[in-house]
């Protein structure tokens, strides 16, 4: 959490941190170091969570019961040296040296339909419209669950 949150810092570590913000770690810190805002201080009906965001970036956190639970971004994701976001799906494959995660097809309120591409054990969920990445969530996958 030392670090300052830049274009340059959003180094992803699976199942540990997205650049300066690591899976796990207390809220306040990264409001404090990083200036998060709460969206809305009720959390969702549906998680639990309560979304916070980076002004001035699509990126957000997600807490809850005071930590880290994911991290979302539309901006960068740094993994061996290339940003994932603007990749095509099967680019992210090779780098991630994985077959395509399970997929699933979403459709959202504008009638537009993006691929959610899970793979769990890194703890990433790719978001992807026209088989090129838009968007990623990062959380902790927990190996005691399998």
């Amino acid at each position: 959490m030392g670090r300052k949150a830049t274009k340059d810092t959003w180094d992803w570590v699976p199942n540990v941190r997205l650049g300066p913000v690591e899976l796990g770690a207390e809220i306040g810190q990264c409001v404090a170091a990083l200036g998060f805002r709460a969206e809305d201080p009720a959390p969702d009906a549906i998680t639990g969570w309560t979304r916070y965001t980076l002004p001035d970036s699509s990126t957000a956190i997600f807490e809850e019961n005071g930590k880290v639970v994911s991290v979302s971004t539309a901006d960068k994701l740094i993994f061996r040296n290339r940003n994932v976001i603007g990749l095509e799906v099967a680019r992210l494959n090779d780098l991630l040296q994985r077959s395509d995660g399970t997929q699933r097809r979403v459709p959202f309120e504008s009638g537009a339909f993006e691929t959610c591409h899970d793979y769990d054990d890194l703890g990433l969920h790719v978001w992807s419209r026209d088989g090129i990445v838009v968007s990623v969530d990062c959380q902790r996958h927990d190996t005691d669950q399998d």
